[in-house]
């Protein structure tokens, strides 16, 4: 995988954060969303078409700041049977320190656009609190109201009156998983079996592999030397950070604010990353530019550092 490359999943998996601060429990809980199927409902307007592909994204919503955050979750495509029932069998997982009510998952339906000469539309969505009380058994599914249009009508028009367009059959429930679960993915950051995630064992003969999940075999690494050349390119990488850090901001505003971000001091931080989250404590070195006329290069401002450290992750 090339640098940029990286850099592109990096930023897919990075969690918005929340914007405001809210309580928080003595304990972290982890949770799930089954999904098993949707079908077309006649009655009420929900109209799932044969041989059509569909797709689940999920995401969480604080109603109090109109804000959505986490990191966006995307199933595989499904495609729907004869009999207007498309077949998911989905499992989504995310976990939070969290205990607040208001905080909400949202279940979106996308139904895929013709070759890029219809766009993807969404068929319905429905909401439910994150917080739950008590874990249930995947067999105890409830019948969910899936809603007409978008889940951005939560944050462009709070009054409107939303209207049942068909139902799904899902279980929510409180999900115990092994602890190194929590150290591989950052809070709010949902994932499904879809999703490769580096410090966990996919196991490709188990639809739920996430379900019972398998830490990855590891060898003991050290790293000896660190050599990073940012040669004349610094001015231009200030300016793409600096451009993901103003996108990053006008999400977690709801995209209400257009911020500009100016550089106050700049730092290089080093640790071994999973694509989703440090998976050892990062060290943080204080650079400065220098020949800033010239293109400019960054140098430490410390003697190198010794990062002679044991590590449990190869790569």
């Amino acid at each position: 995988m090339s640098v940029n490359d990286w850099y592109s999943l990096f930023l897919a998996n990075r969690p918005v954060e929340m914007k405001r601060n809210v309580s928080r429990g003595k304990k972290t809980t982890c949770y799930s969303m089954y999904i098993s199927k949707l079908k077309t409902s006649q009655a009420i307007c929900l109209q799932v078409t044969e041989n059509l592909r569909y797709q689940i994204s999920s995401f969480l919503y604080d109603p109090k700041t109109s804000q959505m955050f986490g990191r966006q979750c995307r199933t595989e495509w499904k495609q729907a049977e004869s009999n207007g029932t498309c077949v998911f069998n989905e499992k989504l997982y995310f976990y939070s320190e969290i205990v607040d009510r208001d905080l909400l998952l949202i279940i979106e339906f996308v139904e895929q656009g013709n070759n890029h000469i219809t766009p993807d539309t969404s068929i319905g969505w429905f909401s439910t609190p994150v917080e739950k009380k008590r874990a249930v058994e995947i067999s105890e599914n409830r019948s969910f109201e899936i809603f007409g249009g978008t889940p951005n009508l939560l944050i462009f028009d709070k009054d409107v009156v939303l209207k049942p367009v068909g139902n799904v059959e899902c279980s929510y429930t409180i999900h115990e998983t092994a602890p190194f679960f929590f150290k591989c993915i950052p809070e709010f950051c949902i994932v499904c079996e879809r999703d490769i995630i580096p410090g966990i064992m996919k196991d490709g003969s188990d639809d739920f592999w996430l379900s019972i999940p398998k830490e990855m075999p590891t060898i003991p690494a050290a790293i000896d030397a660190i050599v990073i050349q940012f040669k004349n390119n610094v001015p231009e990488l200030e300016r793409q950070i600096s451009s993901d850090i103003e996108r990053e901001w006008a999400l977690k505003e709801g995209g209400d604010v257009k911020p500009t971000a100016v550089i106050m001091d700049r730092k290089l931080r080093v640790g071994v990353h999973n694509g989703y989250t440090y998976v050892t404590e990062p060290i943080t070195v204080d650079l400065e530019v220098m020949n800033m006329s010239a293109g400019g290069t960054l140098r430490s401002r410390k003697k190198p550092l010794d990062l002679r450290r044991s590590s449990s992750y190869g790569e």
